[in-house]
Order: C-alpha cells, then structure tokens, then sequence
C-alpha cells in the first residue's frame, strides 16, 4: 500500500512538474491543442491535494509567473466597431501585473467583442479572461463573491487580441474584465468597464494598430492612441500611454530617478533640450518606450528621444 502512494506521488508530481515548465517551450498561447494538455491538473484534482502539495503548487506558479517568457498574440481591430465601455488594467499585487486597455465593442452585425489593446499581463499557467460583476475588484474573494462570466483561455500575456462576448449575456451588469487563473483562483489584473463611448462610433478607419504615425503636410507627425481614440502629438501619445498604466511613475524632468528606487516596467518622461522622450525601465535599465513597445520607429526620432543615450 505505501508503494502505491508512492507511485501515485511521483506521477501527480510529474504532471505538476510538465503543467508549469511546458509554458517555458510552447511560444504561441493560442495553441489550443497543447502537447500533454491531458495530463495536467484538473481544478478538481487540485482541490484534491493536501494542503502542503497545493501551497508548493501555488509557489511554484508563483515563481513561474516570475520568469516565465511573453507569449503574444496581434489580432485585428474589428470592422467599423462602437465602444461601449473601456477602462485600464491595473496590477493586482507585486507579482501579477497588468496593463493596457479593455473595451467592449459593438460591431456592424450586433455581436459584441471584448478587446485588448497595448496588452501585458504577468504570465502564468491556465489563464482565463473573465467579465466580473464586480467594479474594480482587489482580490481574488471580490471576483468570486461578486459572479463572473468567463470567456476563455487568455490568448496570449502580450499583445492585441478580441474575445467574443455572448449574445444573451446583460452587459449591465458587468463592470471589469479580469485575466483569472482558474486553477488556484488568483486575480493577475482587472480593467474597470466604464461605459464611455454609447453615442460616439468608434473611427472607421483606425489607421492600424496603436502607436501608428502619420506625417502632416507640415512635416509634423500625429499617432493614433487607442486610449484617446484619436490621433494625438507624439508627446501626448507618450502621455496617454502612460495613463493607461496608472500614470507616470516618476514623473518628468531632466534627470533620471535614482536606479535603486526604480522597479521594473517604471515610467520616466525624461525633457532634454531637443524635447521629450518616455522612458521605460525594462530589465535592469532605462530603455526607450517605443524600444520595449515597439509602436513605430519613427518615435525614435522624436523629441528628445534621438539623443537619450548621449
């Protein structure tokens, strides 16, 4: 009888084991059809496991989540939507982090989508997105106690992606969308959906994907910011963008924040002489935002952002 415990110690282990290492080799999250999706962990064999094995679960997720590599996902803006609501995730702890913009769309054909843009979220293992009832939910008891909706695994930690919305559902009563893991119950990010847009159309022509520039006939340039939904300076893009992730962490000015007061992913609009540039803090360094972001080169040449690293 004890060898059978064993042995059956050694296989739940195993699939753990291959349940939160798998995501280091599989690149694209919307793969739905994941090699060994099979012998991962169900929410019920999880809740089976004694207290100890499922708090070295949770650490290890945790730990996971830490170092774990973006997976990203670039879906298209649908045809000719109208935005109902929107709002900016914003990070539930010191270890799962969000941001970016959700909104709810509703398109020519009456169907509704959920929508990411400028998306990152921390990366972790069985990911879902939820609608919650609940407005602006901080843990992961508010979510639960309020009822939620979920919509399907997470496409993917990075990048613009759409989630279909089903047609009966009352979009009343629900005020955030949540990026949840199923298996342990922990609340990553949330987005507050604040019916903004009911009687403004969205662009027809969006000009593409956020950060697109385009070129004036006076030889300035406008981008499009998805949080305004207009095109916008350049400085006002860099501004908007980092609304969108809870505003500027330190500000602006000319010299940069001390490096052992920054954190990771921190935001900096540093002023030179030429103009301004946002900074970004990204591995262990001030970077260009447009560096870590990627919207468009042209950014690069903006301001003071030619000269940053002179």
């Amino acid at each position: 009888m004890k060898k059978l415990l064993i042995i059956i110690a050694i296989a739940v282990l195993a699939g753990a084991g291959w349940f939160f290492l798998s995501p280091l080799f599989i690149d694209e999250a919307v793969d739905e059809d994941l090699p060994g999706f099979a012998t991962l962990p169900t929410r019920a064999e999880v809740d089976a496991m004694s207290d100890a094995d499922r708090s070295r679960l949770a650490a290890a997720m945790d730990e996971f989540s830490r170092s774990a590599p973006d997976s990203s996902a670039a879906e298209p803006m649908p045809e000719a939507p109208r935005r109902l609501a929107a709002g900016s995730f914003v990070d539930a702890d010191a270890v799962h982090k969000g941001s970016g913009t959700a909104a709810v769309y509703e398109l020519v054909d009456g169907s509704r989508v959920l929508r990411f843009e400028d998306f990152r979220v921390t990366n972790g293992p069985a990911l879902v997105v939820l609608l919650s009832k609940a407005e602006s939910p901080a843990t992961a008891d508010a979510v639960i106690d309020a009822g939620f909706v979920s919509l399907g695994k997470l496409k993917g930690n990075v990048g613009n992606q759409n989630y279909t919305i089903p047609a009966d559902l009352d979009l009343a009563q629900y005020r955030s969308a949540v990026i949840w893991c199923e298996l342990f119950d922990v609340l990553f990010s949330q987005a507050a959906l604040i019916p903004n847009s009911f009687d403004a159309p969205a662009a027809a022509e969006p000009a593409g994907e956020n950060g697109d520039i385009r070129f004036e006939d006076d030889g300035s340039s406008l981008a499009w910011s998805d949080v305004r939904q207009a095109w916008v300076e350049p400085e006002e893009f860099f501004i908007a963008y980092a609304e969108s992730r809870g505003g500027l962490t330190w500000g602006r000015g000319s010299d940069y924040p001390p490096y052992a007061e920054v954190s990771e992913r921190d935001l900096f609009l540093v002023e030179l002489d030429s103009g301004v540039c946002l900074m970004e803090f990204w591995h262990e360094r001030w970077r260009r935002a447009n560096d870590v972001r990627r919207w468009n080169d042209a950014f690069n040449a903006y301001g003071g952002c030619p000269h940053v690293f002179e």
